[in-house]
């Protein structure tokens, strides 16, 4: 959640305009990103399955 509200709060002070954040992880998420409201793809990467997206905008359950 804090690597998340960083660039969210980075790009609202440099006005840049974001469509979607994207944040990769090798060791899980916390589970308030999974209940956010946001254009936020959540990637996890294991040796067992490779690259995973768990959540995007495009669905409200984890894949």
């Amino acid at each position: 959640m804090k690597e998340y509200i960083g660039l969210k709060t980075k790009a609202d002070k440099l006005r840049i305009p974001v469509d979607y954040f994207i944040l990769i992880s090798k060791s899980g998420f916390e589970e308030d990103l999974f209940k956010l409201n946001e254009n936020l793809y959540l990637i996890e990467f294991t040796k067992e399955n490779g690259w995973v997206v768990r959540f995007s905008p495009d669905s409200s359950a984890e894949r």
